[in-house]
C-alpha cells in the first residue's frame, strides 16, 4: 500500500472515528459533507471535488452513529442563505442558519488540487455551534491512485 493510500485511509477513518465518538441526539442529523474545492486550474479533475465528498458521504452513511444530510437539501440550504464551506470559521449568522435548517453538528469539507502527477487534499472538521475546526489533515500522492484509493477507503472503513 502506498504512502498517500495510507494516509488518505488514516484522514478518513480518524474523521469517521471522530464523528462516531460524537453521535447526534435523537434522529437529528449530525453530520454534512460538502464538495471539495478544486483549487487548481484542472478542468480534467474537477469530478474530484464531488468525487471525494460522495466517498465520504457513503462510508458515513453506513455508519450507525453518524447521520448525513442529503446532498441536495444542503446545497439548496447553502444556496438559500449565501453559504460557501470557506465562511464556515467566519461567518455566525450564517452558520446559525446552516446550523438550524440542515440540523448538523459538524461540517465535513476540504479542498484539493493537482499538479502533473501529484494530488493533494485537506480535509477538515468543523463544530458547526462554535464554528471551531476540529481536526485538518493533509495529504499529498501520486493521481494514479486515485481510483484504486476510493475503492480502497470504502472497504476498509466498513471493515
Amino acid at each position: 500500500m502506498s504512502i498517500f493510500r495510507m494516509r488518505i485511509l488514516a484522514l478518513l477513518g480518524a474523521v469517521l472515528l471522530f464523528l462516531s465518538a460524537h453521535p447526534a441526539a435523537g434522529a437529528a442529523t449530525n453530520v454534512a459533507v460538502f464538495n471539495f474545492q478544486m483549487t487548481s486550474e484542472t478542468p480534467e479533475w474537477v469530478w474530484l471535488e464531488k468525487g471525494l465528498s460522495d466517498r465520504i458521504t457513503t462510508d458515513f452513511t453506513r455508519s450507525r452513529q453518524v447521520s448525513v444530510v442529503a446532498r441536495d437539501t444542503m446545497q439548496q440550504v447553502a444556496e438559500r442563505v449565501h453559504w460557501a464551506p470557506e465562511l464556515a470559521t467566519t461567518d455566525s449568522n450564517r452558520m446559525a442558519q446552516i446550523r438550524k435548517q440542515l440540523r448538523i453538528k459538524y461540517l465535513v469539507s476540504g479542498i484539493c488540487s493537482v499538479e502533473g502527477d501529484r494530488l493533494e487534499i485537506i480535509a477538515q472538521i468543523i463544530h458547526v455551534k462554535d464554528r471551531k475546526e476540529l481536526y485538518r489533515k493533509k495529504v499529498i500522492g501520486k493521481t494514479g491512485d486515485v481510483f484504486a484509493l476510493q475503492k480502497r477507503i470504502s472497504a476498509d472503513l466498513l471493515s
